[in-house]
């Protein structure tokens, strides 16, 4: 599991960087194949927002040549990428 560092300004006021909180790392994903075909693959990605306020976010998923996009469950296909713009509650998951 990675950890990530943040420093945190509002208003003017910052907490010293001995005070920074740690983190995990917001982003996990899983991958189920379909046992049928042998060639599906269902790929989830989770977001985490571990703050007390609610966050805007935008995820950027490229995609490989030769993929062929099924369902991206409101997401965009951009060129050779898969985007999603979303909001997240305080201390809530998307997948």
């Amino acid at each position: 599991m990675c950890w990530i560092r943040i420093g945190i300004c509002f208003k003017g006021k910052c907490i010293s960087e001995k005070d920074i909180p740690t983190f995990p790392f917001p982003l996990s994903s899983t991958v189920f194949e379909d046992k049928q075909t042998d060639s599906n693959k269902i790929i989830s990605i989770f977001v985490e927002n571990p703050f007390d306020v609610d966050v805007s976010a935008k995820l950027v998923q490229k995609i490989p040549f030769g993929i062929k996009i099924l369902d991206s469950d409101s997401g965009s296909l951009q060129g050779d990428s898969l985007i999603w713009d979303f909001s997240l509650e305080s201390k809530s998951t998307k997948e």
